[in-house]
């Protein structure tokens, strides 16, 4: 998930033990791996992220408004050119992509 999301392990560590404390997530080791640790979210954490990603939505739909629907599609496009270039300049960035493709 840290690579995923472009955090370091201990920054992702912090953001998770902050996410339990507030009982938004479960955190259990991997029996099979202990190395791994299976983090979940509570019902209360499914339900903070569908309200976060509406505000995302309504946010998007805001700032967008004034472009038609060709325009967004371009801009989608650029964004990803765009994105694509960071990736490929910097390594550790990677993995931020392959939903797009």
């Amino acid at each position: 998930m840290a690579k995923r999301l472009g955090l370091t392990p201990a920054a992702m560590t912090h953001r998770i033990d902050r996410m339990a404390g507030e009982g938004l997530v479960t955190r259990d080791r991997d029996e099979s791996n202990r190395v791994r640790v299976i983090v979940e979210l509570t019902d209360e954490g499914r339900t903070k992220w569908l309200e976060a990603m509406q505000m995302a939505t309504d946010f998007e739909e805001d700032l967008l408004q004034d472009l038609t629907p060709d325009e967004r599609g371009a801009l989608g496009e650029m964004l990803i050119r765009l994105l694509r270039r960071v990736e490929h300049a910097q390594p550790d960035a990677g993995g931020r992509l392959t939903d797009l493709d």
